[in-house]
């Protein structure tokens, strides 16, 4: 007969807020009911023994009750892992709780249980907070155990919503991904598990069933009762990399959706496939196939009855949303990068852009003399910098007064942000004439404030600025060209000037990060890259500057500030 471990934290205070935490019962209830019903002995241990802290118990909770009253014994006495066997064992599941944040990744004793009964071919869980237990768990070669398989957990968005993202040790999906998880999750607080290769996690306590449910369902098939075979690594490795290979299909079809419009048509609520395809003028059954893979990436949610609603990580794809991303995905999915990507393998070989010889010219030559890419390639760029400038300038040092220069700032975003937060400032727009003629600086509302200067930034920059921001402009050139950029600033300012790089910074090791994607675009179509901390270093260095920090926005960029050497 199978036998389960439920896992509980031994921490009983919620950081610095003053408020007590522990083991949140009833996600050791509802799976322990699961596990009992199929048959399986369960038994329960914590990190430090004793009577672990609870937390989530609430009136009229029978489950959880009757669970107390019949285990209040055995839970006012857990053992710690030293005084029990990993053989014994066929699972352990991780119950979450905000206390596992503290003390279930500093607990060797836990990570190696864990480890052991996995390579016996058990299962290995976890539930909402629960997975912080397997941030540290790596097998015998060495490996972690989530790195390359299908892991959820409570989410970044749900810590943020709890308003708890500033006081727990770490971003619990951020750590996951960092040890190569490959995070999956719902809408908020939602039910949603899975299991991949005898791993099961679960998002939240939604979830904490369905956890069960799968665990069970893992170990009928490890003991041959089970209707599936058992994978061998290097199936689940063909499996996997068959996956990633049609990945191209979530950005098609994240494409499609921009273009006929299928979040505003969702914005007054559900509606079904046949619904939106007579508000689209497409085919319903071609429609809901398409709308069923964006579910898998959350970005729609198909209700019973097959109605779909837009979910919170697919509502900047609307038109009137205030962020709105549709043209930025129109821009970086439009043919010119499609084709592009198609021929990485040229720019690997030759080291240098494939778009040139593709198109025929550098690719912002042929936006200048391509009118429907040049509305794509600005409408696209106003979009990103949408999403973007108010971090941005959220986390940049501005001046009360002074002059800030934007060089490369397109039609304005950034600048007009700057300048309404800071009432005393005046600006400067610095870029190509028939960029300049789209400019949004009316938005200020005092024109006595502002000014637009058309110019060459690899000849010169206007002078006399206090600050000179380049947001998006140095990765998309050499190093040679950024040099000259940067240095034409540092000729430029006024004495105690600065200059503030507002570009991705790309992180060290395996994190996956969205600036080593922009690295690869920036591969394909010019001669520029994203860069490391200590690659933007040596730049500013070179052109007579000085790094003096990096503020991280919690968008895709960062702000480099820098003065003179």
């Amino acid at each position: 007969m199978p036998r389960v471990l439920l896992a509980l934290t031994s921490h009983g205070e919620l950081g610095d807020t003053g408020r007590a935490t522990g083991f949140y019962v009833p996600e050791a209830a509802h799976p322990y009911r699961v596990f009992t019903e199929a048959g399986f002995d369960v038994d329960f241990v914590s990190v430090q023994g004793g009577e672990p802290p609870r937390d989530g118990v609430k009136p009229g909770d029978e489950a959880t009750a009757a669970f107390l009253a019949e285990h209040g014994a055995r839970l006012a006495a857990t053992p710690t892992t030293d005084q029990l066997n990993a053989d014994d064992y066929q699972a352990i599941l991780f119950v979450g709780g905000h206390g596992t944040m503290w003390d279930f990744p500093d607990s060797k004793e836990l990570a190696r249980f864990a480890a052991a009964i996995y390579e016996n071919g058990g299962v290995v869980a976890g539930v909402c907070h629960g997975p912080a237990g397997l941030v540290n768990v790596r097998l015998g070669d060495g490996s972690h155990l989530v790195d390359g398989k299908l892991v959820s957990a409570f989410t970044n968005e749900e810590e943020t919503a709890v308003g708890l993202i500033d006081k727990v040790p770490f971003a619990l999906e951020s750590k996951l991904i960092e040890r190569g998880a490959r995070f999956t999750k719902a809408a908020n607080f939602s039910a949603h598990a899975v299991a991949d290769r005898r791993l099961v996690t679960g998002q939240n306590p939604a979830s904490a069933v369905r956890v069960a449910e799968l665990v069970v369902e893992e170990l009928r098939l490890a003991d041959g009762s089970g209707e599936a075979p058992r994978m061998s690594a290097a199936q689940a490795s063909a499996i996997y990399l068959l996956d990633e290979s049609v990945g191209y299909l979530y950005a098609a079809s994240l494409r499609a959706a921009a273009q006929i419009g299928v979040a505003d048509h969702l914005a007054d609520g559900p509606r079904t496939a046949a619904e939106l395809a007579e508000a689209t003028g497409t085919d319903a059954d071609f429609l809901y196939r398409m709308l069923r893979l964006l579910a898998t990436r959350q970005i729609v949610r198909e209700e019973d009855g097959g109605r779909f609603y837009l979910t919170p990580q697919g509502d900047a794809l609307r038109t009137d949303n205030p962020v709105s991303v549709r043209d930025a995905i129109l821009m970086t999915s439009a043919h010119t990068h499609w084709r592009s990507a198609g021929e990485l393998v040229t720019a690997l070989r030759e080291g240098g852009p494939v778009f040139d010889r593709l198109f025929g010219l550098p690719y912002y030559e042929h936006i200048k003399g391509e009118q429907s890419v040049d509305g794509v390639f600005h409408k696209g760029m106003a979009s990103f910098s949408a999403a973007v400038d108010q971090l941005a300038v959220g986390s940049c040092d501005w001046p009360q007064e002074g002059v800030v220069v934007d060089v490369g700032g397109g039609t304005g975003g950034l600048l007009v942000q700057a300048l309404l937060a800071r009432p005393g400032l005046r600006g400067v727009l610095f870029d190509e004439r028939h960029v300049l003629d789209g400019n949004r600086l009316g938005e200020v509302g005092d024109d006595s404030r502002w000014e637009t200067v058309a110019g060459d930034f690899f000849t010169e920059v206007p002078g006399g600025g206090d600050v000179y921001a380049l947001k998006r402009i140095l990765h998309n050139w050499s190093d040679e060209e950024c040099v000259r950029i940067l240095r034409n600033c540092r000729e430029a300012m006024a004495p105690g000037g600065r200059v503030l790089v507002i570009d991705p910074v790309i992180p060290p090791g395996n994190t996956p990060d969205a600036s080593k994607i922009h690295d690869l675009i920036m591969m394909m179509l010019l001669t520029g890259r994203e860069r490391t901390e200590a690659e933007l270093s040596r730049l500013l260095e070179e052109a007579g500057l000085r790094l003096t920090r990096v503020v991280r926005t919690g968008a895709p960029v960062a702000v480099i500030e820098a003065v003179a050497r």
